[in-house]
């Protein structure tokens, strides 16, 4: 009798595993969906409180206010620039060979003219010497061809000799002439060849660089003396556009003691960093100089009164450099001005401000544009404390 095979049950086991890791993943995703929400609820409480903190600050106490004064001042103008020598150059030879010598070191200070390396010219010597004797032969030729000519004009007036003799005889002499002025010509190209075999020192400075050795071929124009004229230094700076109006030609500057004179204020800014350039010329003799290329930075008393509006010191707004703040409809304006400083702490404003604007006394350093204000009593501006003439302190907003 055949046996029918039974089938074996499916093990209980697996069904509790699928039932446990699918509670797992439900618990999972229902923690995931209460963290969310407390996040979400935490986030709008910090959006909430922010809110409240910002309307504090606005709600802040009445501020005092005080309007510009008029008044004359004599601004002092700072600006930054390099030191140049007031001339130097690069000197090589005209004339190409092997150089033979050098005659000075570097440090060395040189006269116009004083001789600094010769190259070989044995060549160009004796060219030189060749073209002097084509010079005398020409000369000899000449003297010959003038007397002829003396003799024939004594016989043309006897009329022994045609006049087409006597026009040969002078063309003989024109052509020696002709002759001679070539061989002269000649001659200084000779002479300008062996001149050109020394170098000498163009004007007055300190020799920088120098060659290595002797021995080397040179060619014309290679650059082998450095000299700079380190007496007068020539200062090139940059000024704001507002400080260029109050610097003229001639006005006095001074850079580390040393004092000297503008001599350009360029009408054109500067392409790289929008400034106006200047030009000034300083002495720099005595026993401790300035060094050239070097960066300084430069005063100018202006000698001229200007026009400002005076404010007290405590105007400005804290953390900035030239930032006013004003009332305008209720409310906080920030504005951007050009200032000196003087020596109690007044400000002087140059520009950017009018006498009819309403100038917080003591701003806060956190105030932006359009934030309420209440104003309390106004308060008068500070009168200067030192007279129109007076030294004033420049203010680091002139400074680049």
């Amino acid at each position: 009798m055949n046996q029918v095979p039974t089938q074996t049950p499916r093990p209980r086991r697996g069904r509790v595993a699928a039932v446990l890791a699918a509670s797992a993943v439900i618990g999972l995703a229902v923690l995931i969906g209460v963290r969310v929400k407390e996040t979400l609820a935490d986030r709008a409480a910090v959006v909430q409180t922010q809110a409240k903190d910002a309307n504090a600050k606005k709600e802040q106490a009445a501020v005092t206010v005080t309007s510009p004064k008029p008044a004359t001042w004599r601004p002092v103008v700072l600006a930054t620039g390099s030191l140049a020598p007031a001339q130097e150059a690069d000197v090589g030879f005209k004339l190409g060979g092997k150089l033979a010598k050098v005659h000075v070191e570097v440090g060395a200070l040189v006269k116009p003219g004083q001789l600094l390396a010769n190259v070989e010219a044995s060549e160009a010597s004796a060219q030189s010497q060749a073209a002097t004797a084509g010079v005398r032969a020409a000369e000899i030729q000449l003297e010959m061809a003038m007397d002829q000519k003396r003799r024939v004009d004594k016989l043309f007036e006897t009329n022994a000799i045609s006049e087409v003799e006597k026009t040969t005889t002078d063309q003989r002499v024109k052509l020696a002439e002709a002759q001679l002025a070539g061989a002269r010509a000649q001659a200084r190209l000779a002479g300008t060849q062996v001149h050109n075999a020394t170098l000498t020192a163009p004007f007055a400075g300190l020799i920088t660089r120098v060659p290595a050795g002797i021995g080397a071929i040179v060619g014309p124009g290679m650059p082998l003396f450095h000299i700079e004229d380190t007496t007068t230094l020539k200062l090139n700076a940059t000024l704001t556009e507002g400080d260029a109006h109050l610097v003229q030609v001639g006005d006095e500057i001074e850079v580390d003691g040393r004092k000297g004179k503008v001599t350009a204020v360029l009408p054109s800014l500067d392409a790289m960093t929008r400034r106006v350039p200047m030009v000034a010329e300083i002495p720099n003799s005595g026993p401790e100089p300035l060094f050239a290329r070097a960066f300084v930075r430069a005063t100018i008393a202006v000698p001229r009164e200007i026009s400002v509006l005076s404010l007290p010191g405590t105007a400005r707004k804290p953390g900035s450099q030239d930032e006013i703040v004003t009332v305008e409809n209720g409310a906080a304006k920030i504005k951007h001005v050009v200032l000196d400083t003087a020596a109690d702490g007044t400000l002087f404003v140059r520009e950017g401000l009018t006498e009819k604007d309403v100038v917080l006394v003591s701003p806060s350093g956190e105030m932006v544009d359009g934030q309420p204000l209440t104003i309390a009593t106004a308060k008068p501006a500070a009168a200067p404390a030192s007279s129109p003439g007076a030294e004033p302190t420049a203010s680091p907003t002139q400074a680049p």
